[in-house]
């Protein structure tokens, strides 16, 4: 009968262990997720014009470009930066009597500002290159290996699309949660219009300003540089898919607070019964320095404790404070029930909604989170239910008999 809940006790154990253990790492890939606003959208068909016996390439991912810089100033307004980059999952690319597949990355004006990269050789394109178009591409450590069987591959030519590229860097890259490819090649965005190069999708990034506001003008920019695309607040995203872990560490805060009150209270009629009986034996003058140690000594342990319930109240609260989107309208105005309800069945029925790599990243692991979370709370009943078996062994008079001697 002991083996039992030895057994059931390090089961418990295990699964308390895995549940804390994926919560951090979700956590951590979570937290990893850049504060970004981004609206992707489908990219233009790219289209050839027939003008007597000449073939003109009537880009309009061009028109695209120089729209952004038309609509430009009202996104300066709320972002510290912005960059406008598209995105091919497969094209094909030779070297040197080599090929490899991979995806490409089109890129503006200060997307190495709004997405850090790690450059292991060579340099970023000058802003001049990427305004210019100018045929010039940087590789993943992958992709260089796989084209030129080492990663040393500055200034040597990849064709795409039947156009020479020189090879100006070697960026560090490893594959994550969301990404369409295994490695990609990086041109400027202006080369890929110049080229006629068929995207597949458009995304316009920001770098928010820590200020309200940011989120609703740059989707109304963004919808009018570009209808037909979906808007992401990766900061409200990020806290979503970590809320119910939010919830969990602010429950287990306020546990371990109340028990820590509960212990201060108790210290506070210990020391009342030692003042008492102190009191019996030496004046009270006397007891003055000892006293007034022990107060200050508890007012610092009430001060603590009131800080820590200021923290996990806000913990707690923080998210409907930043994001009152989170508070459902249903539990405010009981008439947008119908309401909700339609938008959640028109929701359904929307025609196409694209996803940017952080958001599937975010999905994926807020639904870890989600599970760890539930994994912990298992573990943790599992560990501190009662053994039905140990309980009925000892008559409960004869349990208190004995808790009185000892």
């Amino acid at each position: 009968m002991g083996k039992k809940p030895k057994i059931r006790g390090k089961i418990a154990l295990f699964i308390l262990i895995v549940g804390l253990l994926l919560m951090a790492y979700s956590l951590w890939e979570i937290e990893r997720t850049p504060g970004l606003l981004q609206y992707v959208a489908q990219a233009d068909g790219e289209m050839t014009m027939a003008l007597g016996a000449d073939v003109e390439q009537a880009s309009l991912l061009r028109q695209r470009i120089d729209l952004l810089e038309e609509v430009g100033p009202a996104l300066e307004q709320v972002a510290v930066a912005h960059t406008l980059s598209g995105w091919l999952p497969q094209v094909a690319l030779s070297a040197e009597h080599t090929g490899a597949l991979a995806g490409l990355r089109a890129i503006g004006r200060d997307h190495f500002v709004v997405y850090p990269g790690l450059l292991l050789l060579g340099r970023f394109p000058h802003p001049e290159e990427i305004e210019r178009g100018e045929r010039v591409m940087l590789l993943d450590e992958q992709l260089a290996l796989d084209l030129f069987r080492m990663i040393e591959a500055i200034d040597r030519e990849v064709e795409l699309h039947g156009e020479p590229y020189r090879v100006i860097g070697v960026l560090r890259h490893r594959r994550r949660v969301g990404d369409d490819a295994d490695a990609c090649a990086t041109i400027p965005l202006a080369a890929a219009a110049n080229a006629g190069i068929q995207l597949q999708t458009l995304r316009l990034s920001a770098l928010p300003m820590p200020r309200g506001g940011a989120k609703l003008t740059f989707a109304d920019t963004a919808r009018q540089w570009m209808p037909g695309g979906n808007t992401y607040d990766l900061r409200r995203e990020r806290v979503g898919a970590s809320i119910w872990a939010r919830f969990f560490g602010c429950g287990v805060g306020f546990a371990a607070l109340g028990w820590l009150i509960v212990k201060y209270a108790r210290s506070i009629g210990a020391l009342s019964a030692r003042m008492r009986e102190k009191l019996i034996h030496q004046y009270i003058t006397r007891l003055l320095p000892y006293l007034g140690l022990h107060i200050l000594l508890q007012v610092i342990a009430l001060a603590a404790l009131a800080v820590a319930a200021a923290v996990l109240t806000n913990l707690l609260l923080e998210p409907i404070q930043a994001f009152p989107e989170f508070v459902p309208d249903v539990l405010v105005e009981p008439k947008e029930i119908a309401k909700t309800f339609w938008n959640l069945r028109r929701a359904e029925s929307d025609a196409l909604v694209i996803r940017t790599p952080e958001i599937i990243r975010l999905l994926y692991f807020g639904q870890l989170c989600n599970g760890a979370v539930t994994l912990t709370l298992a573990g943790g009943c599992l560990a501190f239910r009662r053994n039905p078996s140990t309980a009925a062994a000892v008559p409960l008079p004869l349990a208190r008999e004995v808790g009185k001697r000892t």
